[in-house]
């Protein structure tokens, strides 16, 4: 797992983007090629933040981000 913190000015632009003030943020396990991290927001909302960790990843795999929200609706659909 990789130690990755999120940055001052990523946590402010996602409070901006979710309208929301951050209360918590942890780690997730499980990356290889990206940081995970859960964030809590003040009102309950929670969500997932990847950020590609390592440099030469979108470059040899440029289609990756790309791919993910093909990948997270097929998951949904399977989901009952």
């Amino acid at each position: 797992m990789r130690r990755v913190t999120v940055p001052t000015c990523v946590r402010q632009w996602v409070e901006r983007h979710a309208r929301a003030g951050i209360v918590r943020v942890r780690q997730l396990p499980g990356a290889s090629s990206t940081a995970v991290h859960g964030i809590s927001f003040n009102g309950g909302t929670r969500l997932v933040l990847k950020k590609y960790a390592c440099h030469g990843f979108l470059r040899d795999a440029s289609v990756a981000p790309r791919r993910k929200p093909d990948a997270s609706r097929a998951l949904q659909a399977r989901i009952p």
